[in-house]
């Protein structure tokens, strides 16, 4: 393709550089009045990084050059005033790519059908070198984050909390993306000290199997990546680094870990996490990492008020007996071991007999039969689903 079709391309648009810029300031101007209490300096700063960031792709747009290290430099230098000021980091890049938004509508505007091979050539230019200093901003505003405390690690997953986890922003991290998605775990953290669950920093090499981590406002966030569901061996590590982490932290158990596909699913499986790491809580289970599937009676029986109201009447029989019902939390708890069942409730073994005879005597199902299994445990979630304990 002549260098000169392109040249001439490149000329018009520098003609219309000016008024591109003007617009593209006052987007940018706009957006960022909406973040509060951010210094005037600072915004009038990233909304020139727009500004300079699109006069720049159109002035290299007509050559085969980077970005010079001086304008790598303002943009770095910018990226960590940014991250000092604590604006999401997913924030500042959808700024950034707003440069490369006006420059490729720019390209295509009134562009005809003959000059489309032209315009793909030199938004391709355009497209590489904003590809390039975006990776660049996103590892220097992720290494001022890890400066300040915050993590990595963090700074990702939040992003991926708020839907806005991207591969640019993983890349700026050195850390790829998953193909199989992530198991996304969200429980109360615990006291375990930050250097005993570091994530990878820029430039440690993080690698898809690294599980990422967030700790803020009482609660413990985990990412972990996976593989897919078909990798059998891989999906159980994933669990394994999961648990592992938690049990590190000091992050309260039982929890409960939820698979996600995409990225666009971390959101709602947080929330699915944090929701039924409640219940497991709640519920007793015994202290480790679960599933959602787990959960499933419990959940059905808590969206069916006429199951629910008749397994609380079965469990309400069993009052008369003083820590029948106790006994029963406490056994399935232990997963029916019932010598660390009596050594919970300071009783003897031949205690414990008498009552699991006794509650089979009262409901007509024995506690350890595979049908009274399902009925007590059912009539448990129940109780804890209505939020009243029967035994008092």
């Amino acid at each position: 393709m002549p260098d000169i079709e392109i040249a001439e391309l490149t000329r018009e648009l520098g003609h219309r550089a000016p008024s591109i810029a003007a617009e593209a300031y006052q987007l940018a101007e706009a957006r960022l009045a909406t973040l509060p209490r951010m210094p005037v300096s600072l915004r009038r700063d990233l909304a020139e990084v727009v500004v300079i960031g699109t006069e720049r792709h159109l002035e290299l747009a007509a050559t085969t050059e980077g970005f010079d290290e001086e304008d790598v430099d303002y943009f770095r230098d910018v990226c960590r005033r940014a991250a000092a000021y604590g604006l999401p980091v997913h924030e500042f890049l959808a700024l950034c790519d707003s440069c490369h938004a006006f420059v490729a509508a720019t390209l295509w505007d009134g562009a005809d059908p003959d000059s489309f091979p032209v315009v793909g050539v030199v938004l391709d230019r355009v497209t590489e070198n904003h590809a390039q200093l975006l990776t660049d901003g996103a590892r220097v505003y992720l290494s001022a984050v890890a400066d300040d405390g915050a993590g990595v690690g963090g700074a990702l997953v939040q992003a991926a909390l708020d839907g806005q986890l991207t591969p640019l922003l993983a890349g700026g991290a050195g850390i790829s993306l998953p193909s199989g998605g992530f198991l996304v775990a969200a429980v109360p953290e615990g006291n375990a000290g930050a250097d005993e669950v570091r994530p990878p920093r820029p430039g440690r090499g993080g690698t898809v199997d690294d599980p990422l981590w967030r700790s803020g406002d009482g609660e413990l966030c985990v990412l972990a990546p996976r593989r897919g569901q078909d990798d059998t061996r891989a999906e159980a590590a994933a669990w394994d680094r999961v648990a592992r982490l938690l049990k590190r932290a000091g992050a309260e158990l039982p929890a409960v870990a939820v698979p996600c596909a995409s990225l666009d699913e971390v959101p709602a499986a947080a929330r699915t996490a944090r929701e039924l790491s409640a219940l497991a809580r709640t519920a007793s289970l015994p202290e480790r990492l679960y599933g959602p599937d787990a959960l499933l009676v419990d959940q059905c029986v808590a969206r069916s008020p006429e199951v629910s109201s008749g397994l609380r009447t079965l469990l309400g029989t069993l009052r008369e007996g003083a820590g029948l019902i106790d006994t029963l939390r406490v056994l399935y708890r232990m997963d029916l071991h019932r010598g660390r069942t009596a050594r919970t409730l300071g009783v003897h073994r031949q205690t414990l007999n008498y009552r699991l005879r006794r509650i089979a005597e009262l409901t007509g199902f024995h506690p350890v039969s595979a049908r009274g299994i399902a009925l007590f445990a059912a009539a448990l979630a129940a109780d804890v689903a209505a939020g009243r304990d029967v035994a008092a």
